[in-house]
Order: C-alpha cells, then structure tokens, then sequence
C-alpha cells in the first residue's frame, strides 16, 4: 500500500482544496494536474469511485475454453 506519511505531508487546506475542485465536476487525473500532486495522492484522498463500473462485459480476445 502507499506509505500514509506521504499523505500525511500534504496540507489539509490541500487536500480540501482538491476534494472541492472534484466535487465541482472536475475529474481525479485534472485536479491532479492543476494541483501539481500525483494521482495516487488524489486517489488517497478521494477514494470514493475510484473504479468505474463496466456497463458490458469486455469481449474475450482468445478463444473460451469450452468444457473438458
């Protein structure tokens, strides 16, 4: 896991800052950007979606196995 200390070390006007700028509709990767932290970090600090849902499953590229 990442090391909570890096986490630690960033301001918490910071980290309100960028959860503010999300909730204002910009996505993770750009308030990553325009605050010059990594996405990691703001992935920290807003875990809330962090994986968006497949709405189909993904085609399979290689034949299935089809029993025994």
């Amino acid at each position: 896991m990442f090391n909570q200390e890096i986490v630690m070390a960033y301001s918490t006007d910071l980290k309100r800052r960028v959860l503010a700028y999300i909730a204002g509709g910009a996505s993770k990767v750009e308030a990553a950007r325009v605050f010059a932290v990594s996405r990691a970090i703001v992935y920290i600090v807003n875990p809330t979606n962090n994986r968006t849902p497949r709405s189909s499953p993904q085609a399979c590229h290689r034949p299935c196995a089809s029993g025994p």
